[in-house]
């Protein structure tokens, strides 16, 4: 069984601003050790009128519990995966995105919509699948990758925020 995370947040920028933001390759390269990732690399951004796409490891650190401890490593390689169409004739965008963690028998993916909420707001909504594929504990290990899940998509709409401020 899958475990589902949502997750939506509110901002004072352009839909089109928060999605340009995301697939810059500098912001990319900040947010990754801001979020305590390590070894960032951009793998792939390609961006045109019709869509694109972004491909993205990192290393992170786990803080695992004692049962996880015997089959999964501390530290993790994760690769994602970002696709997206041209922008909506409402001025919203939305993406796919899939995670792969290698030596961790898990599957991620989600997709993210950008909506307009007026002239200058917008709102970004992500819904985030989580399925495990291990004997006994997958229940478990949803509940795990999960919560680090909600803690990362909290931690990229603090830093997206930073940043566009830090921008005006």
């Amino acid at each position: 069984m899958a475990k589902t995370l949502t997750h939506a947040a509110e901002f004072p920028y352009g839909a089109e601003e928060v999605f340009q933001t995301g697939i810059r390759k500098d912001y990319i390269e900040a947010k990754a050790p801001a979020l305590g990732h390590e070894d960032a690399e951009l793998l792939e951004l390609q961006d045109g009128p019709d869509g694109g796409n972004a491909r993205v490891r990192y290393s992170v650190e786990t803080d695992l519990p004692s049962w996880a401890k015997k089959v999964l490593p501390a530290r993790n390689t994760i690769t994602e995966s970002h696709s997206w169409p041209g922008r909506g004739s409402d001025g919203g965008r939305s993406y796919a995105f899939t995670a792969s963690v290698a030596n961790v028998p898990v599957e991620i993916r989600g997709s993210v919509r950008i909506v307009p909420t007026g002239p200058t707001g917008c709102r970004t909504e992500a819904r985030v699948e989580v399925k495990a594929s291990l004997p006994l504990l997958g229940g478990k290990l949803e509940d795990l990758v999960a919560g680090d899940l909600q803690k990362t998509m909290e931690g990229e709409t603090d830093f997206m925020r930073r940043w566009l401020d830090s921008k005006r």
